[in-house]
């Protein structure tokens, strides 16, 4: 299903001088918002009548998402961690208003002025409206953006209370994802509609003129690779990204796809240090053994993504014809799989890098000595989740890079995740015992993903698995 954020207004008569001014009066309306199937300003007014829409000016909402465009879009590395570690049990979230003003702390090590920012910058009308809205969050990815919905902070004190979107009467915890572009559409539609509704007032007109030429100059911008290479990768990289493409040629792809997954590289040292790891391993020639052997076809395509990862797990081991037996060796199993395998000698923006260059190589390098991503079963689980990026991704590009981390991307790492559970635990080894300890000793993974691989794998069984 394609989904797509609609917003959808009904203008009415300009309200009294004492109820709105200046373009707010020219752009009186009410609105409607649909994710979906589903209704985001669907509310219950004070005295228990249900509204589909909110009333107000949509000109704070246009200036908001012309202010922001560029941010919205491209802004891909928020301050929290966007995918934490399967094996930590912390569960991912999207901070809306009222997480991030009175449970930011449960976040973890957030800059609470760089969440402050982040919030302003991808919240919906978030600064600039006085809309009642419920908590509508922007989490932009290469080709997507999420759309999170929570409920209006309580700090507001907002009249109507809004009715979760999600099943069972609750706000989802996961992101809606749309097409960037459309999204793109979607919010530049509805302030072109707002702008032909200021151009019918003259005292309007002039506020309609300056948003447009800023509308104007945001998609040039947000259509600009320099610019939106600030904003995705950071200054620094930015600056040197002429040099780094000219030294890559066309595996600047590898470089870009880690980039994509990775925390920002903020000190030149670190960048060189990545450029010169991708620069080496894009270098080495395919076997062609192993990995190119395998894929989903177009039906197992069409599955959620912990099944996806689930079944590329299985085609794994029946290749290497282990299919319930341990890895001791992730090495020598890469090797079969004709996967190169590193440290990384740099800062700690990822767990595992994924890299397939334009000679038909493929590598893996995992992070170690740094007390967030150290210990055994937490880098064997990265370098399974890095396998499970690069089987993913197939032979559809001829250079290819990923990472997996905290800021990779959401719904590729939770294939990955469910590909390194399964393939360092196959569904099959789990009938050897109820232990979930005594599993996750054979097996090489942390109890904690064990037994919530265990969990997951038996829920989704429908009765099949007998332990």
């Amino acid at each position: 299903m394609s989904w797509r954020l609609k917003l959808t207004v009904k203008w009415l008569d300009r309200p009294g001088d004492d109820e709105a001014f200046g373009p707010e009066r020219s752009t009186w309306a009410a609105l409607r918002i649909d994710l979906g199937e589903a209704c985001l300003t669907s509310s219950l007014d004070p005295d228990g009548c249900r509204r589909d829409t909110v009333i107000g000016g949509m000109s704070g909402l246009a200036d908001w998402i012309v202010e922001n465009w560029l941010y919205v879009l491209w802004d891909i590395h928020p301050p929290f961690p966007k995918a934490p570690a399967a094996e930590d049990g912390r569960r991912p979230t999207v901070p809306g208003l009222q997480t991030a003003s009175t449970r930011w702390q449960e976040l973890g090590n957030v800059d609470r002025n760089a969440l402050g920012l982040w919030q302003h910058r991808h919240s919906l009308g978030h600064g600039a409206s006085d809309i009642a809205l419920p908590s509508i969050a922007f989490l932009p990815e290469d080709r997507r953006v999420g759309i999170a919905v929570g409920p209006a902070p309580q700090a507001l004190d907002p009249s109507i209370r809004f009715s979760p979107p999600g099943e069972h009467g609750k706000y989802r915890l996961a992101p809606t994802w749309v097409s960037k572009a459309d999204l793109a559409t979607d919010l530049g539609g509805f302030v072109e509609q707002t702008l032909r509704q200021a151009d019918r007032d003259a005292a309007a007109r002039p506020w309609a003129n300056w948003l447009r030429q800023r509308l104007t100059e945001a998609q040039t911008l947000a259509a600009t690779p320099d610019a939106r290479r600030k904003v995705e990768f950071g200054e620094l990289v930015a600056a040197r990204w002429h040099r780094l493409a000219k030294a890559l040629g066309e595996d600047t792809r590898v470089l870009e796809g880690i980039l994509v997954d990775s925390s920002v590289v903020s000190d030149e040292r670190g960048l060189d240090q990545l450029s010169s790891a991708v620069a080496d391993r894009v270098r080495e020639v395919g076997n062609g053994a192993g990995w190119r052997d395998l894929a989903l076809d177009r039906a197992e395509m069409l599955q959620p993504p912990h099944e996806r990862g689930y079944r590329l797990a299985e085609k794994a081991r029946a290749w290497l014809r282990q299919p319930d037996t341990p890895f001791p060796d992730l090495r020598g199993v890469l090797h079969r799989l004709g996967v190169g395998l590193g440290v990384f000698d740099g800062p700690p923006i990822f767990r595992s890098a994924t890299m397939r260059g334009t000679k038909g190589g493929a590598a893996i390098l995992y992070t170690e000595g740094d007390h967030a991503y150290g210990g055994v079963a937490p880098t064997r689980f990265a370098i399974a989740a890095g396998l499970g990026r690069l089987l993913a991704a197939g032979l559809s590009e001829a250079a290819f890079g990923a990472a997996h981390g905290p800021q990779s991307r959401w719904v590729a790492t939770r294939q990955a995740n469910a590909f390194a559970a399964e393939f360092l635990l196959p569904m099959r080894g789990m009938g050897l015992t109820s232990d979930v300890q005594a599993l996750s000793e054979r097996y090489g993974i942390s109890r904690w993903a064990a037994e919530r691989h265990r969990e997951n794998r038996l829920n989704g069984a429908s009765g099949r698995f007998q332990p």
